[in-house]
């Protein structure tokens, strides 16, 4: 009985290249019909493929016959699991694939394979000079120096883990948005551009003002002795002091609001009697001007204030360290 094959379609290679023992394959499905076109009955027929250079050639380039299981007139064969391809079996673009079944002619006419099978040249190829990745075979590319461009990089598809600690240099990193000075600071949020403060070798900021003579006759009333502001470059804390003499049922407090009342006052101490006082404050600060007061109440007559001193000073968090 003759046989003709009505080809479906040549596959992907399963096997592109050759590691150890793993062979050369293509993946190859067709039907075979008889002369009237119907499918020929279920069954195993020996058929024997073979790859030219030519559609017309009478001298194949490789030939390999195989015993294929048919039914429905389909069948699937592996070319290449039984004799090897060679080195020069796809060296060329052009190729043809004839098959024969049994002691029948040839069918013709023969099969031009697409460029999918060529890609088993690779492995010969001096300008490729790479490997094809395959997960079975456990092997990766071995690509040329300076073959891989940016444009043939997906975007975010190289990852932190896959950049050697210690081969990121200055010249790698961009200015982000950095003028003259400036160095890059985590906000806690993301990475921003600012002024460069190294607060461990700076001395702390102070700010400070006196008074020789201050003289207050109102009773049970609170009033502003002295004021100063300070300005401070990044969060830390201020030591805030009060200094100088007063008068017998004198209240002097320390605050950030003028002529508050010293029981709501930052701290305070009371005169009992005349002479000279001294205390201090700490609070926490923020970046920024802050504004503090020497406030007194007077309890007694014309009270007179002398020799009085505020001083603010500033300490960085690291300050230090």
């Amino acid at each position: 009985m003759k046989i003709a094959v009505f080809i479906l379609f040549i596959c992907l290679i399963v096997a592109p290249l050759v590691y150890s023992a793993t062979p050369n394959l293509i993946n190859y499905q067709g039907r075979l019909t008889d002369t009237l076109g119907y499918a020929v009955p279920d069954g195993n027929y020996s058929v024997t493929f073979r790859i030219y250079d030519d559609s017309l050639s009478s001298s194949a380039l490789w030939t390999e016959g195989q015993l294929l299981t048919v039914k429905d007139g389909l069948f699937a064969v592996l070319l290449g699991a039984v004799v090897p391809f060679t080195d020069t079996t796809f060296s060329d673009s052009v190729r043809w694939l004839g098959a024969q079944v049994g002691l029948d002619p040839e069918i013709s006419p023969r099969a031009r394979l697409v460029s999918v099978p060529f890609a088993i040249e690779a492995q010969h190829a001096e300008a490729a000079n790479s490997s094809i990745y395959s997960d079975t075979a456990n092997h990766a590319f071995t690509i040329e120096d300076s073959s891989v461009s940016t444009e043939k990089l997906a975007d975010d598809a190289v990852t932190g883990d896959k950049i050697q600690n210690g081969t990121i240099q200055f010249e790698d990193i961009g200015q982000n948005s950095a003028d003259s000075g400036q160095i890059m600071k985590w906000s806690g949020s993301n990475w921003v551009a600012e002024e460069d403060r190294e607060y461990s070798i700076i001395s702390p900021g102070i700010a400070y003002v006196t008074d020789s003579f201050f003289y207050f006759p109102v009773y049970e009333s609170t009033v502003v002795w002295m004021e100063l502001t300070i300005t401070t470059p990044a969060d830390g804390i201020i030591k805030l002091e009060g200094s100088g003499t007063a008068g017998s049922g004198s209240y002097l407090s320390l605050d950030t609001i003028p002529a508050r009342h010293h029981d709501y006052a930052l701290s305070y101490l009371f005169r009992s009697n005349s002479g000279g006082f001294y205390w201090a404050h700490i609070l926490p600060v923020s970046a920024g001007t802050h504004a503090f007061y020497l406030n007194v109440m007077n309890y007694g007559a014309l009270i007179e204030y002398r020799d009085g001193k505020l001083v603010a000073t500033f300490y960085p968090v690291n300050y230090g360290e």
